[in-house]
């Protein structure tokens, strides 16, 4: 990362060059795409197909609390890493499968079709991360905190 942030400060300030992004930085995920994901694996998984996205959330918010809440503040993980465990453990009817998260990485234009091996490999290792802080961020939309 340091080595991409460098690179980018020296193609910056070359004379008479204009910086250009690299594929890394022109990749910006569409998270209008990612909010619907979410909310249809919560509908699909949950029987929800007639609540509110709030009431989404917020059925989310009440599972996660209590089939795994006592877990907060143990460990010393953040709310978002117990989260993204409890993700993990395929809570949600979310992609769990290696091909199918750099499917929804493409899609979502997180990764672009020609993506390295690399580039892959961190998708995969941050999927769940991601995805809880997704949560996260689309329950504060709706007014609600995912942690009691």
């Amino acid at each position: 990362m340091r080595k991409q942030i460098a690179e980018s400060i020296t193609r910056m300030t070359k004379k008479g060059n204009e910086a250009k992004p690299t594929e890394d930085e022109k990749m910006k995920p569409n998270y209008s795409k990612i909010r619907q994901y979410i909310l249809a694996a919560i509908r699909t998984d949950d029987d929800c197909e007639s609540l509110t996205d709030k009431e989404c959330f917020e059925h989310v918010r009440q599972r996660f609390n209590s089939e795994y809440g006592f877990n907060l503040g143990k460990r010393g993980l953040s709310n978002q890493a117990v989260f993204a465990q409890w993700l993990a453990g395929l809570a949600i009817n979310i992609a769990f499968m290696n091909n199918d998260i750099i499917k929804l990485a493409k899609r979502w234009g997180s990764l672009p079709a020609n993506g390295t091996e690399r580039q892959k490999e961190r998708i995969i290792e941050n999927y769940f991360s991601f995805m809880a802080m997704q949560f996260f961020k689309f329950a504060r939309r709706e007014g609600l905190e995912l942690i009691d």
